[in-house]
C-alpha cells in the first residue's frame, strides 16, 4: 500500500476550516495563496518470489484490475431561468454508480466555482433520465421533502448508515439556494447543496463487484430540474458521474490502458 507524506505551509493567517480574518466588525478576507513544499512521496514494494511471478504470467499476458473513475461535464443555465427544463449530458460509461448534481452561481460570488447552490431556491425537483428509465422514480423535491434529498446523497456517497457523516455537511451549507444575496456565501461556510443519486444494482459490498451500476452507453443522461421559482443570476450546472473501471496492464509491453 502506498504511503504520502506531505506538508504545505499557508500564506495567510488561517486554518482551511471555519477561519475567520480580522478584528471583529471589518469582515473576512479570503486565502490569497496556498502552496506545497517538502512533498515526499513513499511508497513499498513486496517481492513475492519468482514463482509467484510465473504464476500470474500464466493467467495471459494483461491483467484486469477493478477501479473506479470521475467524470465531469457542465452546461450553461441563463438569469431568468424557470418552469421544467431538462439537460442533456453525453457522457458514456458501462457502469455508472451514482450521479451527483451540482449547480453553481456563474457570477463568482462566495467560493467562486465551488459554492454549489440550489437551482429551485427550495421550491421545486430534481430527477435524472437514463434512456426512458427515470432514477428515482419519484422525484426529489426541494419543496416536500429536502431532507430526503440529504439522505439520497449520503446514500450515494455510502455514508448512509455512517454515524460520523463522512461528507461533513451540515444544515446551513445544505440550505443556500442559488437565488441567495452574496453576503451569506461564506468562505468559511461555502453552500453544498449536493443531489446525489445512486445508481447502484447492488447495495451490498460494491467494491466486490464488476459494473454493478446503471449503464448510459446507449443513451446519454438528462437532468430534469423543475424550477419553480425563476433564478436571479446566471448559473452553472454540473453533473458529476461516478462510474466503474478496469485497469488492462501488459507488462510486457509495459502498456497501460482504461475500458469505463
Amino acid at each position: 500500500m502506498p504511503q504520502i507524506r506531505f506538508q504545505f505551509t499557508l500564506d495567510s493567517l488561517a486554518n482551511m476550516s471555519f477561519a475567520k480574518i480580522g478584528a471583529v466588525g471589518t469582515g473576512y478576507a479570503a486565502f490569497t495563496k496556498v502552496s506545497i513544499s517538502n512533498f515526499e512521496l513513499v511508497y513499498q514494494m513486496a517481492d513475492l518470489g519468482s514463482s509467484v511471478e510465473a504464476m500470474i504470467l500464466g493467467m495471459g499476458r494483461t491483467l484486469s484490475l477493478k477501479t473506479s473513475g470521475i467524470s465531469n461535464s457542465a452546461v450553461s443555465v441563463p438569469a431568468a431561468s424557470s418552469g421544467s427544463q431538462s439537460y442533456v449530458f453525453n457522457q458514456r460509461f458501462a457502469s455508472v454508480r451514482g450521479a451527483y448534481i451540482c449547480p453553481n452561481r456563474a457570477d463568482g460570488n462566495g467560493n467562486k466555482w465551488a459554492e454549489i447552490t440550489d437551482l429551485t431556491s427550495g421550491n421545486g425537483d430534481y430527477q435524472i433520465l437514463i434512456g426512458n428509465e427515470a432514477k428515482p422514480q419519484t422525484v426529489l423535491s426541494t419543496a416536500l421533502n429536502r431532507s430526503g434529498i440529504l439522505n439520497e446523497t449520503r446514500r450515494t456517497f455510502g455514508s448512509l448508515y455512517d454515524a460520523k457523516n463522512a461528507m461533513s455537511i451540515n444544515n446551513a451549507e445544505f440550505g443556500r439556494t442559488i437565488n441567495d444575496a452574496s453576503n451569506v456565501l461564506l468562505y468559511y461556510e461555502p453552500s453544498k447543496f449536493i443531489v446525489g443519486i445512486n445508481l447502484n444494482k447492488i447495495q451490498s459490498d460494491d467494491s466486490k463487484v464488476l459494473m454493478c451500476g446503471a449503464s448510459t452507453y446507449q443513451s446519454p443522461i438528462s437532468v430534469v430540474v423543475n424550477i419553480n421559482t425563476a433564478t436571479t443570476v446566471a448559473a452553472t450546472l454540473n453533473l458529476i458521474l461516478d462510474y466503474d473501471a478496469i485497469l488492462v496492464l501488459d507488462p510486457l509491453a509495459k502498456q497501460l490502458s482504461v475500458r469505463s
